[in-house]
């Protein structure tokens, strides 16, 4: 996880403030607002800017290594044949990773080391036709999960010999369909990686299981979790080594749906066999609702209050992305995660014959709140703060847009972005009261310009220095007929001192 400047604690009393983001230096590069450029950052090794040109017969790859002046130290062209039309990436502390297939399971291979500034390609052969869904690096070794005939398997990738293993993903008794790969997530600190697996046993029954991969390549998979009719199911949720064979558990979960949560959980896993487990309603937790109106949150809470009359639990139903837990010194677990829902418009078409037909399309997430939650080591929830948030645009897949630190031992620091606005909060960690409220003035263009559609994403860079980029729709007065309105792409080194 980046990490950002900490903010530190002072008072017992939340206040805001206003601070002043410069931006010192900009690039802009015309585009689309469905271009698929991308920013990542290494701190003073300085940021890549990633995009690619498809044209009828080829894609090409380009990729752009900038200094923290904001000027290209170099820069990589690679040409592709478009039938590589599938691509994941990863990206750590010193290279972006790039695997590109397609459906006969050919790839290409990509590994940009920034410090160096080399970029290194190779080719190969996915067994058996195999999808690539996700990929971590680890210690010089690739991980990719790939689905192939409708089984999962875990393919690792030598990245200096080249050389593959396929892993399958199987339980016993239970056939692969009825297998689902919740999550993949990699513990650096452990050196293992580790996957969830959701089974299910029948129409009412799901098994939830570890599946451990070491950096030898062994693994181990035991059964964590049991659910059962009118029991809650774990939705979203992840993993945090905590001793030697242990592991705590922490997510969301649901009573009714598969998909939607309920609630927090939290849970201790120690030689293989579920410690504790605790589950929360988001309705017992402070503020959850506070982003609401006041006149909603009351009718909630007066449903919640003749429901809980009658001996039964109100509940609603959230998309949480969920952050990693984070693991403080003192032995207690941070829980962040971002609540989100679906939106959809309505769009008409005439017909042929002159008639008209509506339908339903998909028009991104809406992030509404942040929930934060504190547990001990027996899983027991110490406090929770939830608090508004606005990126300012509705994302077309699920992501996180809080930058967390948790380095002070007192209190952890958390930034997003509003529009071009940069907002920063610092919670106490002991109380979980926010105790600092910062929001830098509006991050204005020329005068002439004027801003009439902004999607922006905020990445700590280094010292106290930002990247602010994403897409503008920018109207320019002043310009010559014709180029008064443009699309670009722009990339801000911004100077944010608190």
């Amino acid at each position: 996880m980046q990490k950002l400047l900490t903010l530190g604690l002072v008072s017992l009393s939340t206040f805001f403030i206003n601070a002043q983001a410069v931006i010192e230096d900009r690039i802009e590069v015309e585009t689309k607002e469905t271009s698929d450029e991308t920013i990542s950052s290494f701190g003073t090794a300085g940021f890549v800017f990633s995009n690619e040109k498809v044209e009828r017969k080829e894609r090409t790859l380009n990729f752009d290594i900038y200094s923290t002046d904001l000027e290209v130290t170099e820069s990589f062209q690679k040409t592709i044949d478009r039938k590589y039309s599938y691509e994941r990436q990863f990206t750590d502390d010193k290279a972006i990773y790039q695997i590109h297939f397609n459906k006969r399971g050919e790839y290409e291979f990509f590994i940009l080391d920034v410090e160096e500034q080399e970029l290194d390609q190779f080719s190969g052969m996915l067994p058996d036709k195999m999808s690539i869904q996700e990929m971590k690096v680890m210690n010089g070794v690739c991980y990719l999960r790939g689905i192939s005939k409708r089984e999962d398997y875990i393919i690792k990738l030598d990245l200096d010999s080249h050389k593959m293993k396929s892993i399958p993903i199987r339980i016993k008794n239970v056939k692969s369909k009825k297998i689902r790969v919740n999550n993949m997530q990699m513990l650096e600190d452990a050196n293992e990686i580790l996957l969830s697996l959701d089974a299910t046993i029948s129409k009412h029954e799901r098994d939830t299981y570890l599946f451990l991969i070491d950096n030898e390549g062994d693994t181990d998979l035991f059964k964590i979790y049991s659910t059962t009719k009118d029991k809650e199911k774990l939705i979203d949720y992840s993993f945090s080594k905590i001793g030697e064979d242990a592991y705590s558990i922490s997510g969301t979960y649901s009573k009714q749906s598969t998909s939607t949560s309920e609630g927090l959980f939290f849970g201790i896993i120690d030689n293989q066999k579920v410690k504790s487990i605790n589950f929360y309603n988001f309705l017992d937790l402070d503020d959850f609702l506070s982003y609401l109106p006041e006149r909603k949150q009351e009718k909630i809470e007066k449903k919640k209050s003749r429901k809980k009359k009658r001996g039964k639990e109100l509940t609603l139903s959230y998309n949480i992305a969920t952050h990693d837990v984070i693991k403080k010194e003192d032995g207690s677990f941070i829980f962040i995660g971002e609540a989100y829902y679906a939106t959809y418009r309505t769009v008409t078409t005439v017909n042929a014959n002159g008639t008209t037909s509506t339908r339903q399309e998909f028009d991104g997430y809406r992030y509404t709140h942040a929930v934060i939650a504190k547990f001990d080591l027996n899983g027991d929830l110490v406090w929770d703060n939830c608090f508004e948030m606005n990126p300012g645009y509705k994302p077309y897949h699920v992501k996180l847009f809080l930058e967390v630190n948790t380095e002070d031992s007192n209190n952890f620091s958390m930034m997003f972005t509003t529009g071009t606005t940069i907002v920063s909060k610092s919670v106490d960690l002991d109380e979980g009261d926010i105790t600092r409220e910062v929001e830098s003035e509006k991050i204005e263009l020329k005068e002439n310009e004027k801003v009439k559609y902004s999607r922006t994403e905020l990445s700590y860079w280094f010292e106290d220095n930002f990247l602010l980029f994403g897409i503008q729709r920018i109207k320019d007065k002043d310009a010559p007929l014709g180029s008064r309105r443009r699309t670009i792409f722009f990339i801000s080194k911004v100077n944010y001192e608190i």
